[in-house]
Order: C-alpha cells, then structure tokens, then sequence
C-alpha cells in the first residue's frame, strides 16, 4: 500500500501485519565477493602472519594471494582443521558447512565483521575448548589488566583523555600496548588520545590494540621527529612488548599522532595482577 505523501512503501503479510519492504539486503555474489575481499585485505594487514587460520577454500585462496602464507591456513572442512586454528574467517560457505554452532560454539569472539545478513564475513577467534572456557578465560583476564592498567593512570609522565582513562580503568587496552606505553614513558612524556581497534563489528571482550599518542607538541623543545624516534626507542628495549607497528597518522580532523599497534590476536597473562 502507498499512501499520499508518504515517503515509504509498506508490505503486508496475509496475516495482515504490516512489514518493512527489503527488510535486510539481498545476497548476492557480488555482495558477498566484496564483504571477502575487505575480510582478506584485514587480516593481511591486522594479523600476525604467524597465527593459524581457518578458512573456506576460496577464502584461503584470496588470504594467500594478499600474501598471507599459505603454510599458515587450514581449509575448513572439519572440526580438526577448525579447533587446531586460532582464528576462522567466516563466510556464508563456512556457515553452510557448521551452521550456527560455528560462531556459538567453536568461535565466540568477533574480531571485526563485514556487511549484514546473509552476506556478512566475519573475522572469529577460534575457542579449541568451547566457547564457555573461552570467555571465561577472557573476562578472566580483563579483570587482570584493570588490576594492572590502572597504574598508567596515575602515571606522571602520562596524561591521556577522559575515554582512555575509563579504557585502561576496564580493562579494554591489549596488555602488550600497556608495556610498550610504560617502557616509553620512562624516558619521554606521553599524551594518550585513544585507543582503539582497526575495523567495526568487534566483540566488547576483544582488548583494544592500538593506541594513538600526540605528537603536535614535545617535550624540551624537540622536534617531532626526534621525540617520535624517543619514543620508538624506549617501546623497542627489552623490558617490554615491542609494537608491531609505530606510524605517524594523520585523523580525521587533521590531527598528527603516533599510532602504536599491535597486531591481532591479543594474548593472555601479559600482565599480572599486583
């Protein structure tokens, strides 16, 4: 039914209640090939190559041709190739082949996803002993870096903003980053502006791996590109976490920062409760 003036066309059922028309997007095969190929262009450059992945064949195939190695992937086509892997890329293949179980059972945790509905490929953290003992585990160690984190906080040398405060007081911020943040900060001040994670979709238990440091003004007068090269310095000695990546980006809003990364997945037990 279309009424006049209106902005919208309404579908009814034959039990007479009234639904909206294209209520979720079609699937089709461009739909789906675009949703795979940002899922194989993500993990190319937020994984660690080292990291075993499970995936349909088709999605091995474009993981390797963005140069993920090949040793590293698992077609999916059993429950082995599933549970030996620690993160599954999940597509409508893989759902035809595990149904629902895939993610409530075998991969609980979403790293990032693309697109919706039936469509939707999503990046999963593979729980090998059920998803049960897998959340367990990650509430567990959240409370752990609450315990920790919260000393960044009280830092002199850090100052950070009103989110990163509450981040860092939850929990939220990959205990690798906290580290690489502490070495640096012994030898240089650090203003923390965010932290945050590459992508959109992510579970809230999944900790934050990115952190971006201000750099528009140094500490003693020093140019931003010694007191970047500091920084690098003291997050590359030995007493902590060394980044995977530290860049200069500029945001949205024009702002220079130096992005402190790590790549996924994020460990357990890198921080200890005091």
């Amino acid at each position: 039914m279309v009424a006049a003036g209106s902005v919208g066309v309404i579908m009814i059922k034959p039990a007479g209640q009234p639904v909206p028309a294209n209520s979720s997007p079609p699937v089709t095969p461009t739909s789906v090939t675009m949703q795979k190929t940002a899922a194989a262009a993500w993990v190319a450059n937020q994984v660690n190559p080292a990291t075993t992945i499970a995936c349909d064949q088709a999605m091995c195939a474009e993981l390797r041709a963005r140069g993920y190695p090949g040793g590293h992937l698992r077609q999916l086509s059993s429950q082995a190739a599933l549970k030996s892997s620690g993160i599954v890329v999940v597509t409508p293949a893989a759902r035809q082949l595990f149904g629902s179980s895939l993610a409530t059972a075998y991969a609980p945790v979403t790293l990032v996803k693309f697109g919706s509905g039936g469509s939707a490929v999503s990046v999963r953290l593979v729980a090998p002993h059920g998803a049960n003992v897998y959340l367990q585990a990650a509430r567990q160690d959240q409370a752990a870096r609450a315990s920790a984190e919260v000393v960044l906080t009280q830092a002199g040398t850090i100052t950070m903003s009103a989110p990163a405060v509450r981040q860092l007081k939850n929990g939220r911020v990959d205990g690798r980053l906290a580290e690489a943040i502490t070495a640096a900060a012994t030898a240089e001040p650090i203003n923390i502006l965010d932290f945050g994670n590459v992508g959109t979709g992510a579970s809230s238990i999944v900790p934050l791996r990115y952190a971006d440091l201000t750099v528009s003004t140094s500490a003693a007068g020093m140019s931003v590109q010694a007191y970047v090269q500091a920084l690098r310095a003291g997050m590359n000695s030995d007493t902590g976490a060394r980044p995977d990546r530290t860049q200069l980006v500029t945001l949205p809003g024009g702002q220079r920062v130096l992005r402190v990364e790590f790549l996924a997945p994020s460990p357990f037990g890198v921080l200890n409760s005091p």
